[in-house]
C-alpha cells in the first residue's frame, strides 16, 4: 500500500541492493553497469468480476463514510491469509476470481492478501509510487514489494492507473546513469476504469493514478472512483494487522445491481452530464481487452507533466510525456516516453 515517499533497497521476489546514495535527497543508488531488465506489461484479466460481486461490494462501500459501517476501515491496508480467504466469502471470492486467472506458478508461491479499498473524487489522482512493506522499510531500509499487485474497478468512472516500467532497482540505476542516458524511452500503460475489470502487474512496478479533467467544482452527486486493492504477498509484511472477521466484507449478492441499468442509469448519466462528465464506457466483454498502442511519433509531440513519485520517507518529481487524458474506448493504453527524473533542488536530472 502506498504511504507518503522513496527507501533504499528492495527484497523478496523483487530485490535491489544500490549503494548509498549522494549527497542529494533521492532513492537508491546502483552501479550504473547495473543489468535491469524490462517487467512484465500489465495485464487486464480476460475475465471481469462477476456482476454479482461488483454489486456487492458497491453495496458495502455505499456508506463507508460512515464510522459506524466495517467499510469504513477498508481504507487502511489488513493483511488476511490465503488459507483465511474462504470462497464463500465477499474478498474470498474475489481474491480466488483473480488468483484462478494468474499463472499456477504465481498462485502456489502466494501466502496471503494485502487488502484495501480506495473511493476518490474524479479529479484527485494518487502520486507515483511502489507498493511495499512500509514498515520494515522505516526500520531497516530495505524496500520490499509484493509478488504481484491487482486492482479491481469497481465503477466506470475516474481517470486511469498510469503504469510505468520502472522497479526501484532500475529506477536508481538511471539516476546512476545519467550522464549515459538510455535511448528509446520508456514503456508506459494507462489502464481506465471499468467496472468488474481486473488489472495486475508485477509488484515492483512503477504507478499512481491520474486524476480526470472536468469543468467545475466537485459537486455530490458526481460519482466516486472506487476500487478494491490486492497486493498478493509471499510473506506477511512486517506489522500488517489480520483483518478482523467482524471487519471481513460480506457477500450482499441479493442486492440490486449496481449501476442498474435502464432508466436509472440513464438519469445517472444525464446528471453528472449536466456537471460536465461523460461516464459512459465500452461494455466489457469476457475474452477481449480494447487496447490502444500510441506511436514514438505521438508520443514525441505531448506536452510533459510533472508527477510526483512519494514513498515512505522522501518526495522526487519525474518529468513524463503522457497522452491527453481523454477516454478512447481502450481498456488500455500502451505508449513509449521519455521519463525524467528531477531532484527537489533541480540539479540532477536523468532521462529513460
Amino acid at each position: 500500500m502506498s504511504d507518503e515517499p522513496p527507501f533504499k533497497a528492495a527484497r523478496t521476489a523483487h530485490t535491489a541492493r544500490p549503494t548509498c546514495a549522494s549527497h542529494r535527497s533521492g532513492p537508491p543508488r546502483a552501479p550504473p553497469s547495473s543489468h535491469c531488465p524490462s517487467l512484465a506489461a500489465p495485464q487486464v484479466l480476460p475475465t471481469p468480476l462477476p456482476q454479482s460481486l461488483v454489486s456487492a461490494w458497491c453495496a458495502e462501500l455505499r456508506e463507508a463514510a460512515s464510522q459506524d459501517e466495517r467499510s469504513h476501515w477498508w481504507a487502511e491496508a489488513h493483511w488476511c491469509p490465503l488459507s483465511a480467504c474462504s470462497s464463500d466469502t465477499l474478498l474470498g471470492s474475489t481474491v480466488s476470481h483473480v488468483l484462478a486467472q494468474l499463472d499456477g506458478e504465481a498462485r502456489t508461491a502466494i501466502a496471503g492478501v494485502e487488502f484495501w479499498t480506495q473511493r476518490r473524487a474524479l479529479d484527485a489522482g494518487l502520486h507515483l509510487h511502489w507498493d511495499c512493506d512500509q514498515e520494515r522499510g522505516r526500520v531497516s531500509g530495505e524496500l520490499d514489494c509484493p509478488l504481484r499487485s491487482a486492482i479491481v474497478y469497481l465503477t466506470d468512472d475516474g481517470g486511469p492507473t498510469v503504469l510505468i516500467d520502472r522497479t526501484p532497482e532500475s529506477h536508481a540505476s538511471c539516476e546512476a546513469a545519467a550522464a549515459e542516458p538510455k535511448q528509446g524511452g520508456q514503456r508506459c500503460w494507462l489502464v481506465w476504469p471499468h467496472a468488474g475489470q481486473i488489472a495486475t502487474f508485477p509488484g515492483n512496478m512503477l504507478h499512481g493514478v491520474l486524476p480526470y479533467p472536468f469543468p467545475g467544482d466537485h459537486d455530490p452527486k458526481m460519482p466516486l472512483r472506487q476500487t478494491v486493492l490486492l497486493n498478493l504477498w509471499m510473506h506477511r509484511p512486517m506489522q500488517l494487522a489480520k483483518l478482523p472477521s467482524m471487519l471481513a466484507p460480506r457477500r450482499r449478492c441479493s442486492r440490486k445491481p449496481h449501476p442498474v441499468s435502464g432508466a436509472s442509469t440513464c438519469k445517472r448519466e444525464v446528471e453528472v452530464a449536466e456537471l460536465g462528465y461523460n461516464c459512459r464506457r465500452l461494455p466489457l466483454v469476457t475474452g477481449r481487452v480494447h487496447r490502444h498502442c500510441w506511436s514514438r511519433v505521438h508520443s514525441e509531440m505531448w506536452g510533459e507533466t510533472i508527477l510526483t513519485l512519494g514513498m515512505f520517507d522522501r518526495t522526487e518529481y519525474l518529468e513524463i510525456q503522457i497522452p491527453p487524458i481523454v477516454y478512447r474506448n481502450a481498456q488500455v493504453e500502451e505508449f513509449i516516453a521519455s521519463v525524467r527524473c528531477v531532484s527537489l533542488n533541480c540539479c540532477c536530472q536523468c532521462s529513460a
